[in-house]
């Protein structure tokens, strides 16, 4: 997996609204952020940009256009987000953002089982 640089939580924000499009142009991006942010053309485009430069998008022209699309699949671009921070924020200890999305994020039923799952996946691992 290459590495890549740290990510803003707005490029965050760009790159999840294009892993829930698939892929997007400037346009769609824009027009479905429009109700969250006040975010003009160029703001978007610089972006989708930055994230294309870091190494997480890939960019093909289609018509006039450029269509971006995620380079990676979501988990693994979350998992080298997760990754950066844990090895310098958290000092490769997650029991701090375990215990964040367990007690802050008021995790459903439907996630909660996702996690018992996994934690028994993994026991079964080791």
């Amino acid at each position: 997996m290459m590495n890549v640089k740290d990510l803003s939580p707005s490029e965050i924000y760009v790159l999840n609204i294009i892993y829930e499009l698939g892929s997007a142009d400037i346009y769609e991006i824009l027009n479905r952020v429009a109700n969250e942010k006040k975010w003009k053309y160029t703001t978007v485009l610089t972006l989708a940009t930055r994230l294309f430069d870091k190494g997480h998008l890939e960019k093909r022209k289609v018509s006039k256009r450029y269509v971006y699309s995620p380079k990676f699949s979501r988990f693994d671009s979350f998992r080298m987000i997760m990754d950066r921070l844990f090895g310098t924020t958290l000092l490769n200890d997650p029991s701090p953002m375990i215990n964040y999305l367990i007690r802050s994020k008021k995790l459903t039923k439907k996630e909660q089982k996702l996690l018992q799952e996994l934690l028994e996946e993994e026991n079964k691992k080791s």
